[in-house]
């Protein structure tokens, strides 16, 4: 048994009622209802399994919704292929244009097992499912699916169709059915060629912009390169890298809108012959395998432990191998790495790798060659097999034959662990080959042990070592007879680099190194260093002695010093020191080495540590609680304390929610406390307090705004005097707008009147504007700019002194939002040496597409201001395009406009301005200039419609100013879109042109509907002979432009990118060619093909088969494009299967999703399957047929499908039970094969690890065997207990339940004289299914349930007597 599963349906609703049609969109169906929603009905093909309302997958796969509390969910963990169609509602799509269904989905694979999905559509109640999308392999996330919807009308269903595969089941959510945007998604995307580094894509669009999104094979989209702008078809993508494979995506921009992305296209980039003289692949690369390598798997789906990877974990040399696995159960365990073609050479070469296991198992490979192609069957000489690796790296060697292309390593092992292979070369054969594999070892201070592998027999070596870069020749030069040596008296804490060669009698190798090692200290670090006591210009440090040391040498210098550049105290005897001759207020840092002596000399420097003089000796502490509203710290937030303009400090909250300290300040010395903010400064809050215990400051938490830069939060005077005039304190803001805010304060001294100081961020109490003898505890602010940062000090005026100045106090105005025009007299203030950033909202209805179907013509404003050389002006589209309007003009000049109430004297900023480039102009400005940036640059697709912002800045302090009034002007302008200019010769291969080019005309009409006269409304230029240009007007704004007849010439060759189409006036209203953007086009191509031929390469080998295959075996195919003509996307490829009387066992279509292009290859599984009911062989042809395939006879192939029954046996088992007397005992299981077949096999029990066909058992419980063939796994359990006399089967009420398991009946003993019992039988939903009653004095003793109609799984059986009440489990098989 593979799986126990308990699945709780609950509140399933099963509809067929009719229901009202929907005709308003978008519908959506979230399934968040908790409940089957009742607009839905449920279908059934096979069997009876239901969709129903789930909280994500079965078993958590998912585990939750795409969104909301609910998806739908159909799951049957079977092998029985259930089938069921979840039924949408009738939709009416009779006023809709584009009709298109999204939604959410995901199925998880179990192993190789896998629930499927389909799509499909009908256009009645009665009507037949017609194929829309199909989804057979793993999903294993949320994915969203975007279906165009075809054929639609005023009855509309949609069905989701879903089989069991014993996977997680299928989940679906957010099904959304709208009205698709009119600008259509790209179809015919395809792959035109590849080079080594680009891609030259092309497709087919109504559009005349497009983006491309690219990035690395299986990249999320969102998180690839994006090409903007796009304006040429077909493109070519530059930048790739060789031998990677990519996809790419391509979608349509149009007028505000954008279509849906078509694709993904793959592509690789191709490679270059590799090397063949001294080729070396070290697997470092960031994927596996190496770019233009190639992996072969003979299992189509390994499980993911068994697939190949680098590993970090070995590596002979660098950071990497690369990694065989047969980690995971999965047969076929085959694998195959496969070099990339090879350049060509003569003579031999040697082909070398370095080999190794995992630190346990058996692992096996072979080595392969070929001189001809890359198709591993045919083409490759193999060595014999290969089992000697080990827990150490092994060299492995062969010699290739002239003119190698390809090298491979086939991994043949077996549910083991893993083989690793790194440092592969190529290379002309050494005649005195090198040492291999030299390491360094043992190393000590003074020695190190040196090992290395012999290249070949030679039996002496040459040893040269010396300190890191000798040149060869001075380093220490030594014999060895060993591939072994032990270097001396080295030089402690010294890098070396050694060198080994081979010396083969007159000839040495060459070098093999360096390999560079280092020698450690031969005397400890110190540790525990500490600094005493500090002053301003004294430290007291100590430290803990290592233990060995004579003597110690102290640095220290100012942080950031350089070691070896500070100040130097050497023999040092004890182990403390006083540093003096300080600077104040002054960071430091020191280290210490203790000092060993001969040979062991110095040991490394410690650690630095740092220490910070005081600022002063006169000084105080203040006392500063920081707080944390969330309590969780200020994370990388702090406040600088500065001191006379110095940092002296820094207040950090590093984690909890408060935190009180000293802070120590110079009398008499300008303090200022500034934040360096960083997220979530809202939380933020601090108190100061003076020595005496009066508030200096305090800011409470959420006084900031989330956002707030550097900001200075308060400057005072120390004292350490007790101050006379108290401050006031509790500064509260309130009642922000865009102009004004509210303040308010607690006194200190009863009666006081205050003072209060404020201005833009940046100002000192002293520069700021001065509101002088408020005697109220409260103040409204007024006449401020929007989106302005301000700062504001208040302080206490006691008569004959003040007190300190408490603040600045933070606020920022809020934004103000305009609408085009800007009314007249807005006065909106400009702030002096500031920036106004203000929005304007704009939203039209019709030609909203800058640059194509409209313009900015014109911008007019009105600025007062007594110096304009003050003032920049820039403009800012919605899209974020941004152009610069005027900057520093007009001097000492006043305003912009005259406000003379009506606005009627305003600047006006044209691109054709009369008055010549505002750089010239003088003030007021009264007239029409040229802006200094060009309005062409808004004028790029983007959208009119949006926030447009205006920023206006004054770069100059003393002077204030005002907005007046602002308004953009736009004028419509005549453009005419063509959807494509690439045509391509119909399928047929005649010469015709079946695809048209699309055109809309904007701001202008036809001046009549139907067929346009050559010559007189258009003419056309270079269309080939036996060709003619057709334009159909359909409509006033849109006409069809097409080709009728058959080309003369249309081979391949005689492709065309030159045609010419020219409207002329008589085909507009407006009777101005001229004036119509792209009112001609030169560069109109056809793409003319040669004929079609597809060969079939579907495999041919005997398969063997297990029954529930051969009743219902899905085709594997494989086809190669062997014409030369690409197949386009969408083109139906007929798969058939007949027996050998000719009779037709499967027809379907193959639709190809994507083009295939000349030498590309298309592989997958048949949608049906073939039903054979002949146990042992059954032979059938596989055929393949494309549209217009001109060789017929490399369509077909035979293969042989060998159908057996295999049944597993457990020795002494009975119903899946199994007794034993006493543990250990023995288990052991076989396979039976009906027909009788040798087919090799492997057991893998419940552990997962691979053995014999028995194991040893320790205690009751099941116990999960499966054996593995070529034909399938098969699983099976068996449930051992432990019985010595039936006196130990009662249960604790006292009676005797069995067999258990059972496959029907559950006998029940053990009923007591005088004792009246019930019983119920309970299955685990807790519905009871049966009871039994009797009173022992009259019935028989024994009670029996009959589970035999029942599914299998746990039930449990309840017993009550006059005793007790108890629950004993009994299993179902």
């Amino acid at each position: 048994m593979k799986k126990i599963v308990f699945l709780i349906l609950s509140g399933i609703c099963l509809s067929t009622l009719s229901q009202a049609q929907i005709s308003t969109f978008p519908y959506t169906e979230s399934f968040d209802s908790g409940s089957f929603p009742t607009a839905w009905s449920q279908e059934y093909i096979s069997g009876s399994a239901n969709w129903v309302v789930s909280y994500g997958g079965f078993s958590g796969s998912p585990s939750a919704p795409y969104s909301g509390s609910g998806n739908a969910l159909f799951s049957s963990p079977n092998y029985d292929g259930n089938e069921t169609f979840m039924v949408s509602p009738a939709f009416d799509f009779s006023a809709v244009s584009n009709p298109r269904l999204k939604f959410w989905h995901a199925q998880y694979n179990w192993d190789t097992d896998q629930d499927k999905l389909w799509v499909y559509y009908k256009t009645s109640a009665s009507g037949e499912w017609i194929l829309l999308a199909s989804y057979t392999t793993a999903v294993t996330a949320w994915t969203q699916r975007t279906i165009e919807l075809p054929n639609t009308g005023s009855e509309y269903y949609i069905g989701f169709k879903a089989q069991s595969g014993y996977g997680f089941g299928v989940v679906i959510d957010q099904i959304v059915v709208d009205n698709a945007p009119t600008c259509n998604t790209p179809t015919g995307f395809q792959v035109l060629s590849t080079s080594t580094e680009s891609v030259n894509l092309g497709w087919t669009s109504n559009g005349n912009l497009w983006q491309i999104e690219y990035g690395l094979s299986g990249f999320t989209q969102g998180s690839g390169t994006l090409i903007d702008n796009i304006t040429t078809n077909p493109y070519t993508i530059f930048g790739l890298s060789e031998g990677t494979s990519y996809q790419a995506y391509v979608k349509t921009v149009c007028s505000g809108a954008s279509s849906g992305w078509a694709g993904p296209v793959n592509f690789t980039a191709d490679c270059n012959p590799i090397s063949s003289n001294n080729f070396i692949e070290s697997f470092e690369s960031t994927t596996a395998p190496p770019a233009c390598w190639s992996v072969v798997y003979q299992n189509a789906s390994p499980p993911a432990g068994n697939l190949v990877t680098h590993s970090s974990s070995f590596a002979f040399s660098g950071n990497k191998s690369f990694r065989f696995s047969s980690y995971s159960p999965g047969p076929p365990y085959g694998q195959y790495l496969v070099s990339p073609q090879i350049a060509a050479y003569t003579g031999t070469r040697e082909f070398r790798f370095w080999y190794r296991r995992y630190n346990s198992g058996s692992e096996i490979f072979r080595v392969g060659y070929s001189t001809s192609g890359n198709n591993l069957t045919t083409d490759f000489n193999w060595s014999s097999e290969i089992s000697n690796a080990s827990a150490e790296w092994k060299l492995y060697t062969q010699t290739l034959p002239a003119n190698v292309k390809y090298v491979a390593i086939n991994y043949r092992t077996v549910f083991q662990y893993y083989l690793y292979v790194d440092q592969l070369q190529i290379r002309i054969p050494p005649t005195c080959p090198q040492p291999e594999n030299l390491y360094v070892s043992n190393i000590t201070a003074v020695s190190a042990h040196l090992n290395w592998i012999a290249g070949g027999t030679e039996s002496s070596w040459q040893i040269e070592y010396g300190p890191a870069g000798f040149q060869h020749g001075e380093g220490t030069l030594i014999t060895s007879s060993f591939a072994v040596n032990i270097l001396n008296n080295l030089t402690p804490n010294t890098q070396y680099d050694v060198y080994v060669r081979a010396v083969c009698g007159a000839e040495n190798s060459v070098w093999t190194g360096p390999v560079t090692f280092s020698t450690p200290y031969g005397c400890s670090p110190i540790t525990g260093m500490t600094v005493e006591s500090v002053s301003s210009g004294t430290a007291f440090i100590n430290w803990n002695p290592s233990g060995s040391e004579t003597s110690w040498n102290l640095e220290y210098g100012q942080q950031g010093f350089i070691p070896g550049t500070g100040t130097l105290v050497q023999n040092i005897t004890t182990s403390e020191y006083e540093i003096s001759g300080l600077i104040a207020n002054t960071s430091y840092e020191f280290r210490i080495q203790a000092d060993c002596g001969s040979p062991f000399g110095l040991a490394p420097w410690s650690i630095l540590k740092s220490f910070v003089t005081l600022p002063c000796d006169n000084g105080c502490d203040y006392q500063v609680t920081l707080e944390d509203a969330w309590g969780d710290g200020w994370g990388d937030s702090y406040i600088s304390v500065l001191q006379n303009g110095s940092e002296t400090g820094q207040l950090k909250l590093n984690n909890g929610q408060t935190l009180t300290q000293a802070l120590y300040l110079c009398d008499g010395e300008s303090i200022s406390l500034v934040l360096h903010p960083s997220a979530f400064v809202s939380e933020i809050g601090l108190t100061l307090d003076d020595p005496f215990g009066n508030e200096v400051y305090q800011l409470e938490p959420y006084s900031l705004e989330e956002g707030t830069g550097i900001t200075q939060l308060l400057s005072f005077t120390a004292t350490c005097t007790e101050p006379e005039c108290l401050p006031p304190f509790n500064m509260n803001l309130s009642g922000l707008s865009s102009q004004s805010v509210d303040l308010s304060w607690n006194h200190s001294v009863p009666g006081s009147i205050f003072q209060i100081s404020y201005g833009l961020a940046g100002i000192t109490p002293e520069t700021g504007t001065f509101i002088d003898a408020i005697s109220a505890e409260n103040y409204s602010l007024g006449g401020l700019a929007s989106q302005q940062t301000y700062e504001v000090y208040l302080r206490t005026d006691c008569g004959s002194q003040f007190s300190v100045w408490t603040g600045p106090y933070s606020f920022t105005t809020t934004a103000m939002d305009l609408s085009n025009p800007v009314s007249c007299n807005a006065a909106i203030n400009i702030p002096d040496n500031h920036c106004i950033n203000l929005s304007i909202n704009i939203n039209e209805s019709d030609n909203t597409v800058l640059g194509m179907d409209i313009l900015l013509e014109e911008i007019r404003f009105i600025i007062e201001h007594p110096f304009d050389g003050d003032i920049d002006i820039s403009l800012t589209s919605p899209d974020g395009t941004t152009v610069l309007l005027l900057s520093d003009v007009g001097g000492s000049g006043d305003n912009f406009g005259v406000n003379n109430g009506s606005c009627n004297q305003y600047t006006s900023l044209r691109m054709d301005g009369a008055n010549g480039s505002i750089v010239s102009g003088t003030a007021p400005f009264t007239g029409s200039f040229i802006p200094e940036g060009s309005f062409a640059d808004f004028h790029n697709g983007g959208s009119i419609n949006g926030n447009w912002t205006l920023q206006i800045c004054d770069d100059n302090p003393a002077f204030n100013g005002s907005l007046q009034y602002f308004e953009m002007l736009f004028y419509e302008q005549k453009y005419m879109q063509w959807s494509s200019l690439s045509l391509i010769e119909s399928p047929q291969n005649n010469g015709s042109v079946n695809n048209t080019i699309a055109l809309s005309l904007f701001n202008d009409n036809f001046m009549s509907t139907g067929l346009l006269t050559e010559g007189i409304d258009f003419t056309a230029t270079n269309v080939p002979e036996g060709l003619s240009a057709q334009i159909e007007v359909t409509g006033n704004t849109t006409a069809i432009l097409s080709f009728t007849g058959n080309a003369t010439a249309h081979a391949n060759i005689d492709d065309v990118n030159n045609i010419g189409i020219e409207f002329l006036d008589a085909a507009f209203q407006g009777n101005d060619a001229h004036l119509v953007v792209n009112f001609s086009q030169s560069g109109i191509s056809i793409d003319f093909k040669n004929l079609t031929d597809i060969s079939n390469i579907s495999a041919s080998n005997t398969e063997y088969v297990c029954e529930n295959q051969l009743h219902n075996y899905f085709v594997d195919y494989m086809l190669v494009n062997t014409g030369e003509n690409t197949i386009p996307a969408g083109s139906n490829i007929i798969l058939a299967v007949e027996d050998a009387m000719g009779n037709t066992l499967l027809e379907e279509d193959i639709i190809l999703s994507n083009n295939l292009d000349p030498g590309s290859d298309l592989s997958g599984t048949s949608t049906g399957s073939v039903y054979f009911d002949q146990w042992g062989e059954n032979c059938v042809f596989i055929i393949l047929r494309a549209p217009s395939d001109i060789v017929a006879m490399n369509d077909t192939i035979e293969k042989c499908i060998f159908g057996i029954a295999q049944h597993m046996v457990f020795w002494n088992e009975e119903n899946d039970s199994l007794t034993v007397s006493e543990y250990p005992a023995i288990v052991a299981a076989w396979l039976e094969f009906e027909p009788d077949v040798s087919l090799p096999y492997t057991y893998y029990w419940q552990n997962g690890i691979s053995t014999s066909n028995s194991i040893d058992v320790v205690h009751d419980g099941w116990y999960r065997c499966t054996i593995t063939t070529e034909a399938c796994p098969v699983t099976d359990s068996v449930y051992v207990y432990l019985v010595n006399s039936a006196s130990e089967l009662k249960n604790d009420a006292g009676y005797i339940i069995y067999p258990n398991p059972t496959s029907g009946i559950v006998n029940i003993d053990g009923c007591s004289t005088g004792e009246f019992h019930y019983f119920e039988l309970i299955n685990t939903l807790g519905e009871t299914i049966e009871t039994k009653s009797f009173d022992c004095d009259i019935v028989p003793d024994q009670v029996q349930f009959n589970l035999s109609g029942l599914p299998a799984g746990m039930y449990v059986v309840r017993m009550f007597s006059s005793k007790n009440i108890s629950n004993h489990r009994i299993i179902k098989k």
